[in-house]
């Protein structure tokens, strides 16, 4: 009977085709996204689409304390010494016409507001973040929500600004609720006045949002 011998030269061979067979196997199994007995998908489709959310706004009168002042054609941000209103402005990401759930992200978000006149001014608005719920149809000076103490942007004047506001609008996607800001002219108690167009016009408060889901 013959023997076979391994040299150390055939020895080598061998180690290096197994290794190479080795290698050609996990090269294979990553390929299909196997890491020992599990199954990884790698990849995942997004939805990519834009829409405007749905949005309301009511003004708060500090003079009229109890009374709803909501969706109107123009609102008033007024400086004036107990007797000062405020605006809010919301939008529902979660509502028609973007119905956008929580698993959803905004690439893109920016902001429209009008400023159709000011009086005894102009002033300084700022819009801080509301950090409570809030309803356009019954919401007054005395069941405000609650607001930030950091203006997200800030405006002066008549015209129409436009304002990015990706990481706000993405941060009240993913938590399912976004309350909006609070209108509040920050220059002093002058009497002065600030209009805004409200939900009932044309120009109304809106948001260009880019999204995937």
């Amino acid at each position: 009977m013959r023997r076979f011998r391994l040299t150390r030269l055939r020895l080598l061979g061998v180690v290096v085709m197994l290794g190479s067979l080795s290698f050609a196997g996990v090269a294979y199994a990553a390929s299909l996204g196997m890491t020992s007995n599990k199954l990884h998908a790698w990849n995942q489709t997004l939805t990519k689409g834009s829409c405007s959310p749905a949005q309301s706004d009511a003004e708060i009168d500090q003079a009229s304390p109890n009374t709803n002042l909501a969706n109107q054609p123009t609102e008033t941000v007024l400086s004036k010494n107990n007797a000062n209103s405020y605006v809010l402005i919301g939008f529902n990401p979660g509502a028609v016409p973007c119905s956008l759930p929580t698993t959803a992200g905004a690439d893109s978000a920016v902001l429209t507001i009008t400023v159709t006149a000011t009086f005894r001014g102009p002033d300084t608005v700022s819009a801080y973040p509301v950090t409570s719920a809030w309803n356009a149809s019954t919401v007054t000076w005395n069941n405000m929500p609650t607001f930030g103490s950091t203006p997200d942007f800030t405006f002066s004047g008549a015209g129409t600004y436009t304002f990015p506001v990706t990481a706000a609008l993405d941060a009240g996607i993913k938590s399912g609720a976004f309350n909006g800001w609070m209108l509040v002219d920050t220059t002093g108690t002058n009497n002065a006045t600030t209009t805004i167009a409200g939900h009932g016009s044309t120009q109304a408060p809106s948001i260009a949002l880019s999204y995937e889901k």
